[in-house]
């Protein structure tokens, strides 16, 4: 047995895996027997607890863990707990080890085997897109194209929409849209060595993951369509240095990829090139000045064809 502390409450654990069922004795609450949190149960109860709104994507812990005790919870050999008036739902402390054992984070002891100290899971893919998932599988993984993307939202939507038209914040189903993106993410999928080369095989082997590796799994595809790093050398680039960038590239059809791998010097030849081509500065940002032109002379009283003009000047000394 093993000793965690989750948000304070202390629990002696039987640990043998995420695929595997977990024994927990607390010192606030009864013992308890926790079964294998797969894939499919986190989007069930991620889609009646996870809300989307005008900041965003917002989880009701609370539900999500009494889903969780719901679901794979065991006391004294019945599953889930009867409900009454004096006691709504689960214990806090029960709640706090439901939420610890599907996230697969926080763990407070080192020792515990195959796992590392931390939030957040090796999430890095090799070389080749290939993601351990622990055992013997894994996942090679793609970022999703713009157009799978604008499928995905455009299809939610639309089902969001419905009859009236109109898409609450509420209605939208952001566990589907993920979903979409996780299978348009895994193009391959290794389980015990045996290669699961049709898509409906992948979404159901992808669906009974553990708790380990779905959330390894989700975290690599988040980072691979949405990176976190703060790397991006195009992150945050001044407006004239964006411009001299998206320049090249419709000039040359270029990637921004393809763009950052060329060597500076070339670059910088190529961009003054163009922007002389183009009548501009040199330097990014800015033009070269504009002569000014002169402004159309008013007509005066002696261009009027009816009028007599006398000059006075130098005319030799003729009075």
């Amino acid at each position: 047995m093993q000793t965690i502390v989750i948000d304070g409450w202390r629990w002696q654990l039987g640990f043998t895996g995420f695929d595997k069922a977990l024994t927990a004795r607390g010192d606030e609450a009864p013992p308890l027997r926790l079964g294998p949190w797969s894939c499919a149960r986190h989007f069930e109860a991620l889609r009646g607890h996870l809300r989307c709104g005008e900041v965003g994507l917002s989880l009701d812990r609370r539900g999500y863990a009494e889903a969780v005790l719901d679901a794979v919870a065991e006391r004294g050999g019945e599953q889930g707990r009867e409900r009454t008036d004096e006691h709504e739902g689960w214990a806090p402390a029960e709640r706090a080890l439901a939420l610890w054992w599907a996230s697969a984070v926080g763990w407070e002891l080192a020792e515990l085997p195959g796992l590392k100290q931390g939030v957040q899971p090796d999430v890095q893919p090799d070389s080749e897109g290939w993601l351990p998932l622990g055992g013997d599988r894994s996942a090679r993984l793609r970022a999703w194209s713009w157009g799978e993307r604008l499928r995905a939202a455009r299809r939610e939507l639309e089902a969001a929409a419905g009859e009236t038209g109109e898409v609450s914040e509420h209605s939208f189903d952001a566990v589907a849209y993920l979903e979409a993106m996780l299978h348009g993410c895994v193009v391959e999928f290794v389980d015990g060595g045996r290669e699961l080369s049709d898509a409906t095989a992948r979404a159901a082997a992808i669906a009974d993951l553990d708790a380990r590796a779905t959330r390894t799994l989700l975290a690599a595809v988040a980072e691979l369509n949405c990176p976190t790093t703060g790397d991006d050398p195009l992150a945050d680039l001044p407006p004239a240095l964006a411009a001299a960038s998206l320049r090249l590239c419709a000039t040359f059809g270029w990637t921004p990829e393809q763009l950052l791998a060329k060597p500076a010097p070339e670059v910088q030849r190529l961009l003054a090139l163009v922007t002389r081509a183009e009548g501009g500065s040199l330097a990014p940002g800015r033009r070269e000045p504009q002569r000014r032109q002169a402004s159309p002379r008013r007509p005066r009283l002696a261009d009027h064809p009816d009028a007599v003009v006398i000059t006075f000047g130098d005319d030799g000394g003729v009075p």
